[in-house]
């Protein structure tokens, strides 16, 4: 049976489409639409003849994966940054030499490129949901620093906009005594500010909430709720980071998925390591090594991971002994998941 490798370059409307031989020769290019009526039309013919094996760039392909996947076709989503410096080696970027460097990055992969695992539409939606809770806070960080920088201009006292409860109260006394000392009235600004505020804790709190009922009602991350300093938040992230834990041969990979390693750069006879790679996901790795520096530093249980995480930080500081913690907590998390076990403080070694 023949066998058909297909690049898809998807746009927001238009999909750039070129289908390859077995051998890099190119058969088709042409232009769809961005859904699979589009797609498959284009792809139909070759499924006569042969197989068809799809490579799509992670992101706006996600969706479209999936749906080509349920009618049967093998794809392979790639990173982008990995398909980028693949893409980057032709002279000219356009929509149809990028389709054509993805299906010729499908026929390598064999060998040589990695794909990307493609998540379920529930985790999907679950992974957005913690974007939406972090996009608010960050959103909510930057109106507090607005507040105290015009504050601060205005010879006012930034502590009377703390981020915490009954900020509104002694804001507004700081406001009134503006207006009395300096004979400065910001309230036709920070007015506007502290309603979008209050607005952005309503929907934090509700986020919160519902994410701690998921937490709690998932079987895995329940048993995640179980390791100090891992709260609703990392243990969803995770979890919903993962998915499978059956794609990891063993659980220390998962540091490396993550980019809690560190980089190494080998030539001849010189091996360098320096910080972490920071691949993988970076929301979650900053939710575990949020995590980290929780149980290190404000839990009261005891635990190996934690004590080991103190020896750490006394020799190498704070900031190294928290990564290494927060990796040692996606190990132990993966390990929980494979093993179905809950968690021990101090575990009895195996003995062999």
């Amino acid at each position: 049976m023949q066998q058909f490798w297909a690049g898809l370059d998807i746009g927001e409307g238009k999909t750039a489409i070129c289908v390859t031989s077995d051998a890099g020769e190119v058969l088709l290019e042409q232009m769809a639409r961005s859904d699979i009526p589009g797609v498959a039309e284009v792809l139909e013919p070759f499924t006569q003849i042969g197989g068809v094996r799809v490579s799509i760039e992670a992101g706006m392909g996600n969706q479209l994966a999936r749906k080509l996947r349920k009618l049967g076709y093998p794809v392979v989503v790639f990173d982008t940054i990995t398909s980028n410096k693949f893409l980057t080696i032709r002279r000219n970027k356009t929509d149809a030499n990028d389709a054509r460097g993805l299906a010729d990055l499908g026929r390598m992969r064999r060998t040589a490129a990695v794909s990307v695992h493609v998540k379920s539409v529930e985790i999907q939606r679950l992974r957005s949901h913690l974007v939406f809770r972090d996009q608010l806070l960050r959103q909510r960080t930057a109106l507090d620093s607005a507040v105290r920088a015009l504050l601060r201009e205005n010879g006012g006292d930034t502590k009377a906009a703390p981020p915490n409860k009954g900020w509104r109260v002694r804001l507004e006394q700081e406001l009134i005594r503006l207006r009395h000392d300096e004979e400065v009235d910001l309230t036709a600004q920070v007015g506007p500010m502290v309603e979008v505020r209050e607005a952005l804790d309503r929907y934090v709190k509700s986020a919160d909430k519902q994410v701690l009922q998921t937490a709690e009602s998932n079987p895995v991350t329940k048993r995640f709720l179980q390791i100090p300093g891992v709260g609703p938040i990392s243990a969803l992230s995770f979890y919903s980071a993962i998915e499978n834990p059956i794609r990891f041969a063993t659980s220390a990979d998962v540091g490396a998925y993550l980019g809690l390693v560190p980089r190494v750069k080998q030539s001849g006879t010189i091996c360098q390591r320096s910080r972490i790679t920071k691949a993988g996901n970076k929301l979650t790795r900053g939710h575990l090594v949020m995590a980290a520096g929780v149980l290190i530093s404000r839990t009261k249980t005891e635990c190996a991971i934690k004590d080991w995480g103190r020896q750490l930080a006394a020799r190498a500081g704070h900031g190294k002994a928290k990564v290494a913690v927060a990796r040692k907590l996606a190990t132990l998390m993966l390990s929980l998941w494979k093993s179905g076990r809950d968690f021990q403080p101090f575990p009895i070694p195996s003995r062999t």
